[in-house]
C-alpha cells in the first residue's frame, strides 16, 4: 500500500467519523532511552468519540511514527460497559527496511477506570511479525498527579508518573528495568 493512500485513510477517519460520533483526542510527543544510551523519538496521536445515540459504542483511530522508519496507523469500534471499555482495530505498519510495502497491523485494547483508579492494556500484532503491548495502572492522588506502574513492550516494567501542566496538557515520566537494565521514557501530550 503507498504512502499517500495511507495518509488519506487517516485523514478521512480522523475528518468524517467525528461526524456522526462526538470527538476527543490526544497528541503526543516522546522519548525513550535504552541502556546503551541510544535515544528513540516518536510522536503519536489519536481521535475516539461515541455515538450520539448509543453512548456505549464508538470508534477510534491511532497513529504513530518512530525516528529510523517505522509507522502505524489503524481503526475500529470501540465499546463502553459501565467503567469498562475494549475496542478492536485493524490498519497498516511500515518497517524500515521495507521499501514502500505497508502490512497489516491489528490491536486491541481494555480499559477500567473507577474513581481515582485508571487501567490500560493495549495489545498490536502486525505482519512484520513485531508484537507489542502495554500496560498501566495510575491512581490518581489529586487532579494533577497521577503515579502507577507500567509494563512496555522492548523497554520492562517500571513506574510512571503523570503531571498535569495544564487542563490540556500534561508531562509523563517513566522509569524501567528489562533484566536488570534500566531504560527511562519522558512524555508530553496534548488532549482535548
Amino acid at each position: 500500500m503507498k504512502r499517500k493512500t495511507v495518509v488519506v485513510v487517516a485523514l478521512i477517519s480522523s475528518w468524517l467519523l467525528p461526524l456522526v460520533c462526538v470527538a476527543g483526542g490526544w497528541f503526543e510527543l516522546d522519548v525513550a532511552r535504552d541502556p546503551k544510551g541510544v535515544y528513540s523519538r516518536s510522536v503519536m496521536g489519536g481521535v475516539s468519540g461515541w455515538s450520539q445515540s448509543n453512548s456505549a459504542v464508538g470508534y477510534y483511530v491511532f497513529g504513530q511514527a518512530v525516528e529510523g522508519g517505522y509507522a502505524q496507523i489503524y481503526a475500529g469500534p470501540h465499546f463502553r460497559v459501565n467503567a469498562f471499555e475494549f475496542g478492536i482495530a485493524a490498519g497498516v505498519e511500515h518497517v524500515p527496511g521495507s521499501g514502500d510495502t505497508w502490512t497489516l497491523r491489528r490491536a486491541g485494547y481494555v480499559a477500567l477506570s473507577k474513581e481515582k483508579f485508571f487501567a490500560l492494556g493495549i495489545f498490536e500484532v502486525g505482519q512484520s511479525g513485531n508484537s507489542w503491548h502495554k500496560v498501566v495502572m495510575t491512581y490518581a492522588i489529586n487532579s494533577e498527579w497521577n503515579f502507577g506502574l507500567i509494563n512496555q513492550a522492548f523497554l520492562g516494567t517500571g513506574v510512571r508518573a503523570e503531571y498535569a501542566l495544564s487542563e490540556n496538557i500534561s508531562i509523563q515520566g517513566m522509569t524501567f528495568s528489562d533484566g536488570g537494565e534500566i531504560n527511562s521514557a519522558i512524555a508530553i501530550q496534548y488532549h482535548w
